[in-house]
Protein backbone atom coordinates (compact mmCIF):
# COMPACT_ATOMS: atom_id res chain seq x y z
CA UNK A 1 0.00 0.00 0.00
CA UNK A 2 1.56 3.74 -1.04
CA UNK A 3 2.32 5.59 1.58
CA UNK A 4 4.02 9.35 2.35
CA UNK A 5 6.58 8.52 4.46
CA UNK A 6 7.88 11.96 5.05
CA UNK A 7 7.63 15.84 3.97
CA UNK A 8 10.58 18.11 3.95
CA UNK A 9 9.32 22.07 3.50
CA UNK A 10 12.38 24.26 2.41
CA UNK A 11 13.04 27.52 0.38
CA UNK A 12 14.94 25.05 -3.03
CA UNK A 13 15.73 21.77 -4.30
CA UNK A 14 18.81 21.14 -6.16
CA UNK A 15 18.19 18.24 -8.73
CA UNK A 16 21.34 15.93 -8.65
CA UNK A 17 21.55 13.60 -11.61
CA UNK A 18 25.54 12.23 -12.42
CA UNK A 19 27.69 9.34 -12.84
CA UNK A 20 27.75 8.67 -9.31
CA UNK A 21 24.52 9.92 -7.66
CA UNK A 22 21.10 10.70 -8.07
CA UNK A 23 18.30 12.35 -6.13
CA UNK A 24 16.78 15.80 -4.74
CA UNK A 25 18.92 17.70 -2.36
CA UNK A 26 16.70 20.27 -0.08
CA UNK A 27 18.01 23.75 0.23
CA UNK A 28 17.26 25.94 3.85
CA UNK A 29 15.16 23.27 5.67
CA UNK A 30 11.96 25.39 7.42
CA UNK A 31 9.89 24.11 9.85
CA UNK A 32 7.41 27.45 9.20
CA UNK A 33 6.53 29.42 6.08
CA UNK A 34 7.69 32.61 7.21
CA UNK A 35 7.37 35.33 5.30
CA UNK A 36 8.05 39.38 6.17
CA UNK A 37 4.13 39.65 6.31
CA UNK A 38 1.03 38.04 5.72
CA UNK A 39 -1.03 38.32 3.44
CA UNK A 40 1.92 38.17 0.65
CA UNK A 41 2.93 35.91 -2.02
CA UNK A 42 5.41 33.41 -1.24
CA UNK A 43 7.89 31.05 -2.56
CA UNK A 44 9.11 27.38 -1.48
CA UNK A 45 9.72 24.22 -1.94
CA UNK A 46 8.26 20.46 -0.63
CA UNK A 47 10.31 17.53 -1.42
CA UNK A 48 8.09 14.00 -0.31
CA UNK A 49 9.01 10.20 -0.75
CA UNK A 50 6.78 7.59 -1.16
CA UNK A 51 6.82 4.19 -0.54
CA UNK A 52 4.70 1.05 -0.97
CA UNK A 53 4.42 1.58 -4.98
CA UNK A 54 3.48 -1.41 -7.04
CA UNK A 55 5.15 -0.80 -10.17
CA UNK A 56 2.80 -3.48 -11.90
CA UNK A 57 -0.15 -1.21 -11.62
CA UNK A 58 0.85 2.41 -11.03
CA UNK A 59 -1.99 5.12 -9.81
CA UNK A 60 -2.63 8.40 -10.84
CA UNK A 61 -0.82 11.16 -7.80
CA UNK A 62 -2.46 14.21 -6.91
CA UNK A 63 -1.29 17.00 -4.30
CA UNK A 64 -3.29 19.87 -2.94
CA UNK A 65 -2.17 22.41 -0.45
CA UNK A 66 -5.26 24.49 1.18
CA UNK A 67 -5.09 26.90 3.35
CA UNK A 68 -6.30 27.53 7.07
CA UNK A 69 -10.13 27.43 5.79
CA UNK A 70 -9.79 24.87 3.66
CA UNK A 71 -9.30 26.82 -0.10
CA UNK A 72 -7.15 24.87 -2.35
CA UNK A 73 -4.33 27.42 -3.14
CA UNK A 74 -2.15 25.26 -5.14
CA UNK A 75 -4.02 21.72 -7.20
CA UNK A 76 -1.27 20.12 -8.58
CA UNK A 77 -3.56 17.59 -10.45
CA UNK A 78 -4.01 14.08 -11.61
CA UNK A 79 -0.48 12.99 -12.89
CA UNK A 80 1.65 9.86 -13.79
CA UNK A 81 3.33 7.77 -11.30
CA UNK A 82 6.85 7.82 -12.98
CA UNK A 83 7.73 4.07 -13.50
CA UNK A 84 10.87 2.56 -11.98
CA UNK A 85 12.91 1.46 -15.04
CA UNK A 86 13.24 -2.51 -15.16
CA UNK A 87 16.81 -2.58 -14.14
CA UNK A 88 16.87 -0.50 -11.00
CA UNK A 89 18.07 -1.88 -7.78
CA UNK A 90 14.65 -0.66 -6.03
CA UNK A 91 12.62 -3.75 -8.05
CA UNK A 92 14.94 -6.05 -6.14
CA UNK A 93 12.98 -4.89 -2.92
CA UNK A 94 9.76 -5.94 -1.10
CA UNK A 95 6.65 -3.57 -2.16
CA UNK A 96 6.61 -1.48 0.95
CA UNK A 97 10.38 -0.87 0.44
CA UNK A 98 9.78 0.69 -3.00
CA UNK A 99 9.79 4.22 -3.10
CA UNK A 100 10.43 7.79 -5.21
CA UNK A 101 10.90 11.04 -4.37
CA UNK A 102 8.96 13.91 -5.66
CA UNK A 103 10.45 17.44 -5.20
CA UNK A 104 7.97 20.56 -6.04
CA UNK A 105 9.22 24.24 -6.13
CA UNK A 106 6.11 26.88 -5.67
CA UNK A 107 6.62 29.86 -6.44
CA UNK A 108 4.70 33.42 -5.56
CA UNK A 109 2.11 31.63 -3.78
CA UNK A 110 -0.63 33.56 -2.30
CA UNK A 111 -0.81 33.26 1.59
CA UNK A 112 -3.59 35.36 2.71
CA UNK A 113 -3.66 34.50 6.28
CA UNK A 114 -1.32 33.30 9.38
CA UNK A 115 -2.57 29.47 10.61
CA UNK A 116 -2.11 25.65 9.31
CA UNK A 117 -1.48 25.06 5.69
CA UNK A 118 -2.66 21.63 4.26
CA UNK A 119 -0.08 19.17 1.95
CA UNK A 120 -2.53 16.41 0.77
CA UNK A 121 -0.96 13.75 -1.43
CA UNK A 122 -3.69 11.14 -3.55
CA UNK A 123 -2.58 8.10 -4.95
CA UNK A 124 -4.96 6.93 -6.93
CA UNK A 125 -8.31 8.62 -5.58
CA UNK A 126 -6.94 7.28 -2.16
CA UNK A 127 -4.95 9.87 0.66
CA UNK A 128 -2.05 8.21 1.33
CA UNK A 129 -0.22 11.32 3.35
CA UNK A 130 -1.41 14.92 4.58
CA UNK A 131 0.94 17.06 6.91
CA UNK A 132 0.26 20.46 8.11
CA UNK A 133 3.10 23.96 8.19
CA UNK A 134 2.22 27.11 9.99
CA UNK A 135 2.85 30.34 8.13
CA UNK A 136 3.22 33.43 9.92
CA UNK A 137 4.36 36.79 9.11
CA UNK A 138 7.76 37.80 10.90
CA UNK A 139 6.41 41.64 10.98
CA UNK A 140 3.26 41.05 12.02
CA UNK A 141 4.36 39.81 15.18
CA UNK A 142 7.28 42.35 15.41
CA UNK A 143 10.11 40.06 14.45
CA UNK A 144 12.66 40.75 11.36
CA UNK A 145 14.45 37.61 12.08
Amino acid sequence: MAVVKNFIYCLGINQVNNEEEHGINAIGVISALTPEFIPTSFSFSILLTIFGLDNSNPEMIKIIVTDPNDNEIINIGDFDCPKIPADDIQNYLPTEAIGIRIGMDFKNIILEQEGYYTTTVYYGNKIIGSDKIYAIGKRNHGSSN
